[in-house]
């Protein structure tokens, strides 16, 4: 079937939901549109002259009453443009907006539960119903697009890696794995690249970029555990964690995100909001906070890499997986 680029599909003020399964890419592809933009990249139409307003869903989740949708918007963009206060975006970022030269980047729908998602929703309703002029795309699951097609966006989906697609991708990679990482770390003898691409693009199951990306990692690396996607998975989280001079680091390391991962799950917590530098002494601790509406406080103990992860959750009562 013939494929639009991103850019080619918001012609003339189209207002998108992207649709894929998790690991398909659409992060990379929206984060991607992101960057052309910033740095005015020549884009098809006027598209290149639009200012890229980047937020994750979660941001349209805040509740305080007295937040215009402007302060929403800003209060997301501030979590990447640090050096710039909120006076600057408040008085600069409206007005690029009422005169059609901005593009609201929306990442993350499909990570909120229906209820959750139902809300994000809702406030974007509100932020195009006071700026009609502001054209959106938004990143969604294929199962749950609920009140997305009411404003006026068009259901466009990813397109799956092709057998040429991966063969590009693989070939790409073994050539900058040679240049950079081999060279690095003094490779002196490797398997032959062909045999490893040739195995890579055997495959006939249709993997996700996600897959493919760390199963060609994996194999390079020389520590793939197995042919699945699972295995690639596993041979990334333990590459990840790996330390050469203290192989007990490893466990503690792994045993570090099970306890984040648990609570997170406990604590009914969507994301890390923030990561603060802890102080260097020896009894540090995580202190995971739950809901407003409960007093029980999850502490778990441990030192997470000398940082004190803070989580804020959010209720909900369902995951989707």
């Amino acid at each position: 079937a013939p494929t639009l680029t991103l850019a080619e599909a918001l012609q003339k003020g189209s207002n998108l939901i992207l649709l894929g399964n998790p690991g398909r890419g659409k992060t990379v592809t929206l984060a991607h549109l992101g960057i052309q933009l910033a740095r005015r990249n020549d884009l098809p139409g006027n598209l290149g002259e639009r200012l890229p307003i980047f937020i994750q869903a979660i941001d349209l989740l805040k509740t305080d009453d007295e937040l215009s949708n402007a302060d929403i918007l800003i209060l997301g963009i501030q979590q990447y443009a640090t050096s710039v206060n909120h006076a600057q975006l408040l008085k600069f970022l409206p007005e690029k907006i009422k005169n059609g030269r901005s593009i609201l980047i929306i990442d993350g729908l499909d990570e909120l539960s229906p209820e959750l998602a139902d809300q994000a929703v809702e406030r974007l309703a509100q932020i195009t119903a006071e700026y009609p002029e502001l054209q959106f795309i938004i990143s969604a699951s294929l199962t749950y697009t609920n009140g997305l097609p009411k404003l006026g966006a068009n259901p466009v989906a990813l397109a799956s890696w092709d057998v040429e697609k991966r063969t590009q991708f693989v070939r790409h990679w073994s050539r900058l794995w040679y240049r950079y990482v081999g060279k690095e770390v003094g490779l002196t003898e490797t398997a032959d690249p062909g045999l490893l691409n040739a195995w890579l693009l055997s495959e006939t199951i249709p993997w996700s970029p996600l897959e493919v990306t760390l199963k060609t990692w994996a194999l390079y690396a020389g520590d793939a555990l197995g042919p699945t996607g699972a295995d690639a998975i596993e041979a990334f989280i333990q590459r990840a964690i790996s330390s050469d001079n203290q192989p007990d680091q490893d466990s503690d390391s792994r045993h570090s995100l099970q306890e984040i991962s648990i609570n997170l799950l406990k604590t009914q917590s969507l994301f890390f909001r923030f990561i603060q530098k802890a102080a260097t002494e020896d009894n540090v601790s995580v202190d995971i906070q739950p809901d407003n509406d409960t007093q029980e406080t999850i502490s778990d103990g441990e030192i997470i890499n000398g940082s004190i992860i803070a989580i804020e959750p959010v209720s909900y009562t369902h995951l989707t997986l």
